[in-house]
């Protein structure tokens, strides 16, 4: 997590400054100018970290297209991730390095589920998208890829391509 660790004392603060110690009588002599959004977020808050080659990968003999990338901002994790290329199996999955807390508990238990982005099944291009979950009942850094809401196996054969981009709560 980044710090604020610069500020400036300004007895003449600009527009759009934020200033601390401000009375009915307006600003107090000691002003603080803190570091817009931008600054803050490049000082590696928010930036997103390639977890491509550390990440295990199922579902392809080959890949083409190997991105995934996560932002961790306090206790919500963000994912963006594009994969493609040969299929070998029915199933796709990736890791990451930032485990998930467990929701609703009992059978029923899951991270998170959501819709993909793009995605083709042995070249084809699907006309809904995968279905992305993290089922902590059976790992909770392990991302499920299945073809549709409501297919849930992949063709072992052919082009597979799935991305998208999903955001969690860490554990």
């Amino acid at each position: 997590m980044g710090e604020i660790s610069r500020y400036s004392e300004n007895t003449n603060p600009a527009t759009g400054d934020f200033v601390l110690g401000e009375t009915t009588s307006g600003p107090t002599t000691n002003r603080f100018k803190l570091l817009n959004l931008i600054t803050l977020f490049n000082n590696n808050v928010g930036q997103f970290t390639d977890y491509s080659s550390s990440s295990t990968i199922v579902g392809w003999s080959s890949l083409s297209t190997t991105i995934i990338q996560y932002a961790q901002v306090g206790k919500v994790v963000f994912v963006n991730f594009a994969l493609r290329g040969t299929s070998n199996s029915t199933a796709a999955s990736f890791t990451l390095p930032v485990a998930a807390v467990a929701i609703n508990g009992g059978a029923n238990t899951l991270s998170f589920d959501t819709a993909s982005g793009l995605n083709f099944d042995n070249g084809s291009i699907q006309s809904t998208p995968a279905r992305i979950y993290i089922d902590p009942t059976v790992s909770d850094s392990l991302v499920t890829l299945v073809r549709s809401m409501g297919v849930n196996s992949w063709t072992a054969s052919g082009t597979k391509d799935v991305r998208g981009m999903f955001s969690y709560q860490a554990a």
